[in-house]
């Protein structure tokens, strides 16, 4: 039995994500790639992006997925079963620093710089 805890200690935290480490973004080059995105997005629901169509500057991030919508560009950079984390452009947003909670179902965002934010969705321990 206590293995078996063990075990399911260890695959609840497996599924923890954090808020991505972006201590040595370029704010500026992600937010001129998202408004590329924007320019050539006409679909009114979110849509992924194609690999060749990511902007290089985002490609040098590792993204596992491109998503854009009419309101945000969505850069997932952990993903899991349980909840994703990365990188969203939210044009609008620029006096808000904080959107949501984690406990929301619209996840959590925080305010790097500009109309730039680090976001979690999904389940968050």
């Amino acid at each position: 039995m206590k293995k078996l805890s063990i075990l399911f200690m260890l695959f609840m935290l497996s599924a923890c994500v954090e808020h991505s480490d972006v201590a040595d973004l370029d704010v500026i080059a992600v937010e001129a790639a998202a408004r590329e995105i924007f320019e050539n997005h006409t679909a009114t629901e979110e849509v992924t992006i194609s690999d060749e169509n990511i902007p290089e500057s985002l490609k040098e991030l590792s993204p596992i997925e491109v998503r854009v919508s009419k309101f945000e560009v969505t850069i997932v950079l952990t993903k899991n079963f349980y909840s994703e984390s990365g990188i969203a452009v939210i044009p609008g947003s620029f006096y808000m620093t904080e959107i949501g909670s984690s406990n929301s179902s619209v996840g959590e965002f925080k305010k790097i710089d500009g109309i730039t934010f680090t976001y979690i969705k999904g389940w968050v321990l």
